[in-house]
């Protein structure tokens, strides 16, 4: 049997370990460059392109909305859950550029299917450059593994 102080003690850490692992993986998704790639991606899954042109640099990122069909092929079924996994994001040297590298985790039901969180998943590997403008963060390159096949899983 394992003394209560020994334990306490042990609860203390476990319960430090898991405030900073929330704490870090909360300012990661509250990062300024990762709140607009995040709106834009939305905009991009609701078809929204006007929502999605205030936050584009030049045309080319807006070349996903005319192959959205591609993307209805690949989702076959109901999406009920997306979420990003950020794998990295690197900022140029004076940090008015980023590059971020996300996966797009898309959970849904096939068609005559209903569940609360999905019983597929789907996943969207993406790149986006981005490039900070006056204080807001733009999109100038947008690809991923749906409209790009040749793209790393």
């Amino acid at each position: 049997m394992i003394p209560k102080q020994v334990r306490n003690v042990l609860y203390l850490l476990i319960l430090i370990g898991v405030g900073y692992w929330s704490f870090n993986l909360l300012r990661l998704h509250t990062r300024q460059e990762v709140i607009a790639f995040k709106t834009y991606s939305s905009a991009l899954m609701d078809g929204n392109q006007r929502k999605a042109r205030k936050l584009v640099l030049n045309k080319s990122a807006l070349e996903p909305f005319e192959k959205r069909k591609k993307r209805g092929e690949s989702l076959r079924g109901e999406v009920r859950i997306t979420y990003y996994k950020i794998r990295s994001i690197r900022r140029g040297k004076k940090g008015r550029t980023a590059n971020l590298e996300i996966r797009q985790v898309i959970r849904l039901d096939p068609p005559g299917s209903d569940t609360l969180f999905g019983t597929e998943v789907v996943f969207n590997n993406q790149r986006v450059s981005m490039v900070q403008k006056e204080s807001q963060w733009m999109i100038e390159k947008y690809s991923d593994s749906f409209y790009s096949p040749g793209m790393k899983e």
